[in-house]
């Protein structure tokens, strides 16, 4: 099997290669196999939990779904699925998704999951992360579709926090930013912090206004990295956010 790295966030400070660059990489598009290989990482890492969710919403057990996130990996790897990926017919998350619905249904007609995938290796991915962070879903009747949308959206905003983080960091303002976290969704005891940044409440609403600014920038392009065109980045947004 391919070796591969993984790596949600690039350079530091920095917006890493959009999706879809990271995909043609990933397809050989780029300077070598260990390009591809950091390529297939970065896709792995970003977005592994979104599809497990969606395994354990079709009542999989936790043991078949870890095994069949690993096989589907490990077979896109190996059988270069990515090759009929194309920008223009759509949102790279439909192709994952129709993908594994695709992949589920090839495997239940193959042997029993302790024997899927034979001598591959396991790929370095945190099941027990995920099956908690799983199970702190609402018990409710949600279809597995619904499951993946709302992890897809809760890791894309997690990278845009990450990401605007990293900004902060980049520019000495690290303890700034931790500072200011709680208030980006909308916090507003403005003179405690205030008081505690040796601020006035005028400059840090000014300051937690840019910090929000920036972050709907930068979540925003990191939905632009998923879809077609600009066009479909507001339709996009607006349900992943209803997703959450």
């Amino acid at each position: 099997m391919v070796g591969f790295e993984t790596s949600a966030v690039g350079g530091k400070g920095a917006f890493p290669s959009t999706r879809w660059t990271v995909v043609l990489r990933a397809k050989g598009g780029g300077e070598g196999e260990g390009d591809r290989r950091e390529a297939l990482g970065a896709l792995i890492e970003a977005y592994w939990r979104p599809l497990y969710f969606y395994l354990r919403g079709t009542r999989l057990t936790v043991e078949d779904a870890k095994d069949l996130t690993q096989a589907f990996f490990a077979a896109l790897l190996e059988k270069d699925f990515l090759k009929v990926v194309d920008r223009e017919k759509g949102k790279f998350r439909t192709f994952l998704l129709v993908a594994i619905k695709h992949f589920v249904s090839n495997e239940r007609d193959k042997a029993r999951a302790q024997k899927r995938g034979g001598g591959r290796k396991h790929l370095p991915l945190d099941f027990d992360d995920a099956e908690r962070n799983f199970s702190r879903e609402p018990a409710t009747l949600e279809t597995p579709e619904k499951l993946f949308l709302r992890k897809w959206a809760q890791d894309l905003s997690a990278l845009a926090l990450a990401l605007l983080e990293a900004d902060f960091a980049e520019r000495g303002k690290g303890k700034l930013f931790q500072a200011l976290r709680p208030h980006l969704a909308g916090g507003k005891d403005y003179e405690a912090l205030a008081e505690e940044l040796g601020m006035s409440v005028a400059n840090l609403k000014v300051t937690v206004h840019r910090a929000r600014q920036r972050y709907a920038e930068v979540l925003r392009q990191a939905v632009r990295d998923t879809v077609r065109s600009d066009a479909d980045v507001d339709d996009e947004l607006r349900e992943l956010l209803d997703a959450l």
